[in-house]
């Protein structure tokens, strides 16, 4: 039902260890502008009705019925592509569905989520 590449892996461990941050990775579907729907990634903590996969010592969660709604769900990262706006780094994630094809944009440009995580663990830890 959820698959991972070695590259989006990759990518992501090194995005959150370069950010110090330890957070599960949903899967998500936002309403987009111009683009409709699309599945995005972003980090939060495990809800009731969640399904979860592990990869790699990453755990992704995505909604049981959003996952029902889309099928098989590909999580990817293209290294080619600068995707996400806030990125310096290039290269972007491209989250599809069997039901909810890629379409122009991103999965989602969740750097600043990450970044907004963090500064609450600090604050919480100070």
């Amino acid at each position: 039902m959820l698959t991972v590449t070695d590259a989006a892996l990759k990518a992501i461990k090194t995005l959150l260890a370069q950010l110090d941050i330890s957070s599960s990775i949903r899967i998500v579907l936002k309403e987009g502008s111009c683009r409709g729907q699309t599945l995005r990634l972003s980090l939060c903590g495990e809800l009731e009705n969640d399904l979860r996969f592990a990869f790699d010592g990453l755990i992704f969660l995505i909604d049981r019925s959003l996952a029902a709604a889309e099928g098989a769900v590909v999580v990817d990262f293209d290294p080619e592509s600068d995707r996400c706006p806030c990125s310096s780094r290039g290269g972007g994630f491209v989250v599809t569905s069997e039901r909810l094809p890629q379409r122009c944009g991103s999965a989602g440009c969740w750097r600043n989520c990450a970044l907004r995580l963090r500064e609450q663990e600090e604050s919480a830890a100070a």
